[in-house]
């Protein structure tokens, strides 16, 4: 998936991130649609960008 410098395709993409790769959501755009996000593993570690928030699937935290 493409992650951008902006929450939209008319967005730059800055590069895309494998699936199961981990990021680290900071906020959410246009309605929840898109999420602002740091990738904390793989080819972009420590890049920040916009993915489509339907492209995530958030793990459950147990306590």
């Amino acid at each position: 998936m493409n992650f951008r410098t902006g929450p939209g395709t008319d967005y730059t993409a800055k590069g895309t991130v494998s699936s199961n790769t981990s990021v680290r959501v900071y906020c959410t755009a246009k309605g929840g649609a898109w999420a602002y996000l740091k990738v904390t593993e793989g080819a972009h570690k420590g890049t920040t960008g916009w993915i489509a928030y339907k492209w995530l699937a958030v793990p459950m935290q147990l306590s």
